[in-house]
């Protein structure tokens, strides 16, 4: 029994680890709070400049600041967005029963995320909008990671919630159906396609 607790200890240290959000605001003499497990959203009087981007939006100088903007994505929508949101994107044809992040939260999300940010005068409306679309896809792809690692961890303590402090205050409200719909027939059901359907791509890659 020491040995099995110890283990479990040990796992959950390592996904801490691996999907932690933890970041260090760079290029200004100001940083954001610390909490444990992670960080929350730069202080409001933080501002960093991104000065040049790739063609899909991706900020790449300075590289500081880059990076934080990257990571600030993972913040604002972990704080941002409840985890009992099942899909982030809306099919033209909606599944019945599914929720959706709509374009209002993502709006939202953007313009909290830009709060801290500032953006070239010379960049025109069209590239705004590919850093925006770039921005908006690595809120997409934090959200799905961050409710893996709290299902993960919930499996990992042996079916038992978390301390709701730090970085998962926010879920206290929101974890007990997050749970119900993650062991429900439809939560199943769906792993299971999606795992079908990443062996296929598996297969058409190799």
């Amino acid at each position: 029994m020491i040995i099995t607790c110890v283990l479990i200890d040990l796992y959950i240290y390592i996904l801490t680890n691996l999907f932690s959000f933890n970041y260090q605001p760079s290029g200004s003499s100001q940083s954001s709070r610390k909490v444990r497990g992670g960080a929350k959203i730069l202080d409001g009087n933080v501002k960093l400049n991104l000065d040049a981007f790739k063609p899909n939006g991706a900020p790449t100088h300075p590289d500081a600041n880059a990076k934080t903007f990257v990571r600030q994505c993972g913040v604002v929508v972990r704080d941002g967005v409840p985890i009992t949101m099942q899909e982030w994107i809306q099919p033209n044809n909606p599944i019945p029963g599914v929720n959706y992040v709509d374009t209002r939260i993502k709006d939202a999300l953007w313009r909290d995320l830009m709060e801290h940010f500032i953006l070239p005068d010379s960049l025109s409306e069209r590239q705004r909008n590919k850093v925006k679309e770039f921005a908006l896809h690595k809120m997409a792809d934090a959200f799905q990671t961050w409710k893996k690692r709290l299902w993960t961890e919930y499996n990992a303590r042996g079916q038992k919630a978390p301390e709701f402090i730090g970085i998962y205050e926010k879920v206290r409200n929101h974890y007990d159906a997050f749970i119900e719909y993650k062991t429900s027939g439809a939560a199943k059901e769906k792993s299971a396609k999606n795992q079908i359907n990443a062996k296929k791509k598996s297969i058409t890659i190799n």
